[in-house]
């Protein structure tokens, strides 16, 4: 969307997305086309979507198809023309009070060598709550073991952990700001925190998109079934 309400201003963009990313629509669209479905549904084909496209074309004399590009050039993006949130002042990165962020997720877990292959494949997510339990437990131990291991060295720093589930209690000097449902006042709050983090920290994957497109600096703990996926 960036590329073509840049480039091709004289053309009108029509956005079709999952209801569930509306938040993130940048301004200067001519068209919205929202889709109820989740993320990985949309690999399937939905015979009344088909149809409503088809009418919907009818209004127009010329329709182009935009190309997709798989790695766009995020160093000419904005990222608050989406997330409505500036990115951190780097300027500030040595001069503010330092905030660090974790970033988790409850289904793909930060454990120990003998363990990660394990819970970074997709059937541990799809295994029941109760059973992923524990390694939840070391997650937010972990999480918390580190954050205590800085404090000792930098006492001011503001810690913040961010993510999807609310799994078990953190250290009281911690700011929890884990859900266990988003929305868009969510999403909002979270990029705030992001922007206002000189480092995040958390799990290589699709949570950690946006932090990282916020936030000052990152740390992306990559397990070794992932290393395909470094650059």
């Amino acid at each position: 969307a960036d590329y073509y309400l840049k480039n091709f201003e004289d053309l009108g963009v029509i956005i079709i997305i999952p209801k569930s990313f509306e938040w993130l629509i940048p301004e200067g669209v001519s068209e919205v086309w929202l889709i109820d479905i989740k993320l990985s549904q949309a690999q399937n084909w939905f015979v009344k979507f088909d149809e409503f496209v088809h009418s919907e074309l009818k209004r127009f004399d010329v329709i182009y198809l935009s190309l997709a590009f798989s790695h766009p050039d995020f160093s000419e993006l904005d990222i608050s023309r989406f997330c409505k949130v500036n990115r951190f002042d780097m300027s500030q990165f040595l001069k503010k009070p330092v905030s660090i962020t974790f970033i988790t997720r409850e289904d793909r877990l930060w454990v120990n060598k003998a363990f990660s292959f394990f819970v970074t494949r997709n059937r541990f997510r799809t295994l029941p709550k109760l059973f992923r339990m524990p390694f939840i437990y070391h997650q937010n131990k972990l999480v918390c073991k580190t954050f205590r291991l800085i404090k000792k060295m930098l006492p001011d720093v503001n810690f913040n952990v961010v993510g999807l589930g609310k799994t078990g209690i953190l250290d009281s000097f911690i700011n929890d700001y884990r859900k266990n449902d988003l929305n868009q006042t969510v999403e909002l709050e979270w990029c705030n925190v992001y922007a206002q983090s000189q480092i995040i920290l958390g799990i290589h994957g699709s949570n950690m998109i946006l932090p990282t497109a916020l936030a000052g600096s990152f740390i992306e703990i990559l397990p070794e079934n992932r290393l395909g996926n470094i650059i």
